[in-house]
C-alpha cells in the first residue's frame, strides 16, 4: 500500500511517500531548509539567507530473468548571502539536477551483467566583493559496463569499461598569489577507462584480490595504470590479518583547471599501502587495528 510520512520544524520541513510498482516499489521525497530563524542568532547581523531544498525520486523494478531495474532523479539547490560591513557582500548559489538508470542483469548462472548511465547538469555562481568570484555551467554524462563471472569455485573475475564527459564553462576572477586575474575556461573532457579483477579464494581462510585499472583523459592527453591488490588470512577463529596496496590517480577537474587561471595541470597519483589485524570474541566485541600509508606523487 502506498505509504508517507512529513514533518515541519524551524529548521527543515520534508515528506516522503512510497508504494508498490507491480512487483516492485516506487518512491518521492523532499526537502527544505531556511535557516532564517537562527542566521542572525548564530552568525550576527551580517548573513541574511542560508537555505537549501532538495527533491528525489526512484522506482525499483524486478524484470524476468532474474534481471533488475532502478532509476532515480535528483534535483538540488542551495543559496547564501551575507553582509561584510563597508558595503562588502559575498553570496553563492547552486543549482543541480540530475538522473541515474542502472539494470543488473543475470546472463547465465554464473555471469552477470551491470549497466549504468547516468547525467546530470550543475550550475554555481559564488563571488565576494573585492575578491574572487566565478560562475560555473556543466553538463556530464556517465556510462558505466560490467561483468561479473564466477570462474569456479575459487576465482571471482570481475572486469568493466566506463566512458564519463564533462562539458561546461566557467569565468571569472582568482588570485595569483599577488592579485586578482580573470579566468575564463571552456570545458570539454571525456575521460575512459576500463578494469579488470581477480577474487581468488583457494581455502577458507585465505583470499587475494588483485587487478588493474587504466584511464585516459581526452584533456590532458594523459593516460594512467592503476594496479591494486589485498590479501585477507584467518589463520583461526576469531582473527583476521588483512594488507592492501593500490595506485590511485586523479585527473585535474574543471575547477582545478580555472582555479590554476592558465598554469598547466597534470594527474595527479597516490600510492597507498594498508597493513590491519582484526581480533573478535563470543561475547560481541571487536578489535580492529590499521596503519596506513599515503604517498602523493606528481
Amino acid at each position: 500500500r502506498i505509504t508517507g510520512t512529513a514533518g515541519l520544524g524551524s529548521l527543515l520541513a520534508h515528506a516522503a511517500v512510497s508504494g508498490p510498482a507491480g512487483n516492485g516499489s516506487w518512491m518521492v521525497s523532499g526537502r527544505m531548509s531556511d535557516l532564517g530563524l537562527y542566521d542572525e542568532r548564530a552568525a550576527g547581523d551580517g548573513v541574511d539567507g542560508v537555505a537549501f531544498h532538495d527533491l528525489f525520486a526512484a522506482l525499483r523494478q524486478p524484470l524476468p530473468g532474474g534481471a533488475r531495474l532502478e532509476a532515480s532523479l535528483l534535483e538540488a539547490g542551495n543559496d547564501y548571502g551575507a553582509d561584510l560591513g563597508r558595503t562588502g557582500r559575498a553570496t553563492m548559489a547552486s543549482r543541480h539536477g540530475g538522473a541515474r538508470l542502472r539494470l543488473e542483469a543475470p546472463l547465465d548462472a554464473r555471469t552477470l551483467l551491470r549497466l549504468q548511465l547516468s547525467g546530470g547538469d550543475l550550475s554555481v555562481g559564488s563571488s565576494v566583493t573585492g575578491g574572487m568570484s566565478f560562475a560555473q555551467d556543466q553538463a556530464k554524462q556517465d556510462l558505466g559496463v560490467s561483468v561479473l563471472r564466477l570462474l569456479g569455485p575459487t576465482h571471482r573475475l570481475n572486469g568493466g569499461v566506463g566512458l564519463e564527459r564533462t562539458q561546461g564553462g566557467m569565468q571569472g576572477t582568482v588570485s595569483d598569489g599577488y592579485g586578482l586575474v580573470a579566468s575564463a575556461l571552456d570545458y570539454d573532457a571525456a575521460r575512459i577507462g576500463a578494469f579488470v579483477e581477480d577474487t581468488w579464494q583457494p581455502g577458507e581462510a585465505v583470499s587475494l584480490r588483485y587487478g588493474m585499472r587504466v584511464d585516459r583523459s581526452s584533456w590532458s592527453g594523459e593516460r594512467s595504470v592503476s594496479p591494486r591488490a589485498s590479501l585477507e588470512i584467518r589463520p583461526r577463529d576469531g582473527l583476521t590479518l588483512r594488507g592492501a596496496a593500490g595506485r590511485f590517480v586523479q585527473f585535474p577537474r574543471q575547477e582545478q583547471i580555472f582555479l590554476a587561471a592558465g598554469e598547466p595541470l597534470r594527474r595527479q597519483a597516490a600510492d597507498h599501502l594498508i597493513a590491519g589485524i582484526e581480533k573478535s570474541w563470543g561475547a560481541g566485541l571487536r578489535l580492529v587495528v590499521e596503519a596506513y600509508r599515503k604517498d602523493m606523487k606528481d
